[in-house]
This record gives C-alpha cells, sequence and structure tokens, in this order.
C-alpha cells in the first residue's frame, strides 16, 4: 500500500512487484517455479530489496516466527515452501551484506547474478529449523541489492507432499545442476548456492 514501515528488526528497504505484472516479471516468477517443479500461480509476487549502510534485517525463518529456541513458533501463511533470492550486485570484501545461517556455520557473499536457493520445510512439511539465517549489516556506503520470490502454498498437505517429494534418505535435495542451465539473469549466465541442511 506504499506505506512506510519502520522495524529494527528489519531495517531494509524492500517494494513487492504486481503478481505476473509484466511478460519481465512473469518470466522470472516462471522460472522460479520451472526450477523446483511448481506452477508459476504458487509463487508470492517478487520482492525488490535494498540494503543500505547499516541496515539488516534479524535472525529470521521465511515461514513464520522464532522462538528463542530457534524453531518456528508460529507459521505464517501462506506457507514459504522455498526461499530463492537473486543478489543483484556484489559486494566487496569488508563491506558486510551477506546472508549467514547460524545453525549451518554458513556465510553467503553477495556475487551479482548469484542465486541462493533453499529448502524451509522439512520431509513431514514442518518447518527445518535450521535454515534459520539474517542479512548482515552493510557497511560503509555500499549497498545489496536483491530479488526474493517465494514458492509457497497455504496447505500443509501440500507442503508436506512436497518436502517428500525433495526428500532423498532422509536429508533434502535443493535441486540439481539442471538449474544453471534454466537460471539466466538479463544476458548473462546465474550461478546458484545452494544451501544443504
Amino acid at each position: 500500500d506504499g506505506k512506510k514501515v519502520v522495524d529494527e528488526y528489519r531495517t531494509s528497504t524492500f517494494i513487492h512487484l504486481g503478481k505476473s505484472q509484466d511478460a519481465h516479471v512473469r518470466q522470472i516468477e516462471s522460472r522460479a517455479a520451472n526450477m523446483i517443479g511448481m506452477a508459476p500461480d504458487m509463487v508470492e509476487p517478487l520482492q525488490i530489496v535494498q540494503y543500505s549502510e547499516g541496515q539488516k534485517f534479524e535472525t529470521h525463518h521465511d515461514m513464520g516466527t522464532i522462538g528463542e529456541d530457534n524453531r518456528v513458533e508460529k507459521v505464517v501463511p501462506p506457507r514459504r515452501l522455498v526461499t530463492f533470492f537473486v543478489y543483484l550486485n556484489s559486494l566487496p570484501k569488508g563491506a558486510g551484506g551477506h546472508t549467514e545461517f547460524p545453525l549451518l556455520k554458513l556465510k553467503v557473499q553477495p556475487r551479482r547474478g548469484q542465486a541462493l536457493l533453499f529448502c524451509n520445510v522439512r520431509k513431514h512439511g514442518e518447518p527445518d529449523h535450521r535454515v534459520i539465517h539474517r542479512a548482515c549489516p552493510v557497511e560503509g556506503l555500499h549497498r545489496k541489492l536483491g530479488v526474493c520470490t517465494f514458492p509457497a502454498s497455504r496447505s500443509r498437505a501440500a507442503a508436506m507432499l512436497f518436502a517428500q517429494a525433495i526428500a532423498c534418505v532422509g536429508k533434502q535435495v535443493h535441486l540439481t545442476l539442471r538449474a544453471l542451465s534454466i537460471l539466466r539473469m538479463t544476458r548473462s549466465m546465474c550461478s546458484c548456492c545452494y544451501v544443504q541442511a
């Protein structure tokens, strides 16, 4: 609705694009959905985010609120089955802005055209607490830009079916290298960084 919301937990600036608002947005939504075997209408509207000096997004889970034990206490519908974040620019070392997964002891440095992709649900459709993450503060006069999208479902049963479809010997499989041939951002090839819990 265009209103400014001030929140110390998430200090970045963001805007949602209209669902399937034009051919470019439809193409991005379609590619994100196709990568994980879902219909494009199950992808939430794209979110463009910007982090400027000192801006951050504290530790969170993309399916809902987390408690002190790092578990999702309340799932906020729709259930965001997967998080798909494309970095639109690179940041130099020491500029902060990386995405950090504290329970996995993993940090991802923003690189232009790189996609960060991870599953938010476990085999039975419940939230996977291991993928809690945060956007670390950007340092100096740098800024981080990205596009975030969430293939989602309103149904726990659908989340469970999706999670079972990607489960393999009790571990999550977060796609295959075929994604590298599908993802293309503008004219350059986009590489993917998978978070496998």
